[in-house]
């Protein structure tokens, strides 16, 4: 059994689990204080600029509502050390687990972690093995084993390609749930609330895209079953060493498995899309191809300015010769 991307998860997911906790607290004590002053600073000078404008409404109903509502945040910001691991433990393991799960459940409750592209590769490994070893040994059966390689290199890197959007994902949610007392302390003024609201829907789109990509591994293995089947069935029974069917078999499912790399790569750019956040992989800025068009036509000429008098008065067109204008 391969094990090959959990133990790359292992490797860089779980470390980057644990610290996340230790960066929550080293923020939530670096941004007390600050928050606190920012927050009696904001309440006190908004007070102040609407009692001498003269504003109107209550300013000591609204000071107070807004000395409320910055206390609340900087509590969950700072205070309430529980929040920070609880959203770690939701958008990390909370979500994605759980649809995962629902998507799943047609694949006999498969896990929800990296052993999930580990048995992808075990399918297509498989496949391609058995295929290899009914090959004949002969010039024709050389060629064929070529491509059995190129299948395998295939399958490879268009699993690697998903795996590493599934990664960075992960890792992105994790960045940005150990920023949660900053995130969230943004929400206490105006004018860094658009950051907080970034924030917030980037975490969102990385959790969408763990989401999209598991969806996508499992309508791979759902599709590849019956296709990989087809190298199994041609080496038993009637259809022994049927090696052309087994690489017809072989070329459907690298086709697959490109399209399932294409579509990875494309994940990025649909969950930032629905969540209008940033997932932090794949967005590619365009490429300014200007130069390709043709030149701007060049400006009409024109007359130069008279010197020592006043500019000439256009005249009305559509007027008959030697008829004055009055």
């Amino acid at each position: 059994m391969w094990t090959i991307f959990a133990m790359m998860f292992d490797a860089v997911g779980t470390p980057l689990v644990a610290s996340v906790d230790s960066l929550v607290r080293a923020l939530q004590g670096w941004m007390r204080p600050i928050l606190i002053a920012g927050v009696a600073l904001f309440v006190m000078g908004k007070f102040l600029w609407r009692a001498l404008r003269g504003h109107g409404g209550n300013p000591l109903n609204e000071a107070v509502a807004d000395a409320a509502a910055g206390s609340i945040i900087a509590y969950v910001a700072t205070e309430a050390a529980g929040l920070g691991p609880m959203a770690r433990d939701l958008l990390l393991r909370g979500l994605s687990t759980e649809i995962g799960r629902v998507v799943l459940g047609a694949l006999g409750g498969t896990a929800l972690n990296a052993n999930l592209f580990d048995d992808a590769w075990g399918r297509a490994w498989a496949a391609g093995l058995g295929t290899f070893s009914n090959l004949p040994w002969s010039g024709a059966g050389i060629a064929l084993g070529f491509f059995v390689v190129l299948y395998w290199i295939v399958c490879a890197v268009s699993i690697l390609v998903a795996f590493l959007v599934w990664l960075s994902s992960f890792a992105m949610v994790a960045l940005l749930v150990g920023l949660w007392p900053l995130g969230v302390g943004l929400f206490a003024f105006p004018w860094t609330r658009g950051i907080a609201w970034g924030w917030l829907r980037s975490a969102l789109a990385n959790v969408l895209l763990q989401v999209l990509c598991v969806a996508l591994l499992a309508l791979l293995l759902g599709a590849i079953a019956p296709i990989l089947a087809g190298v199994t069935n041609s080496t038993t029974g009637a259809g022994l060493r049927n090696e052309f069917r087994q690489l017809q078999a072989l070329f459907g499912g690298m086709i697959v498995f490109l399209l399932v790399a294409w579509l990875a790569y494309q994940l990025p750019g649909l969950a930032a899309a629905v969540t209008h956040g940033f997932t932090g992989y794949g967005q590619v800025p365009s490429v300014n191809l200007s130069w390709l068009s043709a030149p701007p036509p060049p400006p009409p000429p024109h007359d130069p300015p008279r010197s020592g008098g006043a500019p000439p008065v256009a005249m009305p067109q559509g007027l008959p010769p030697g008829r004055a204008l009055g």
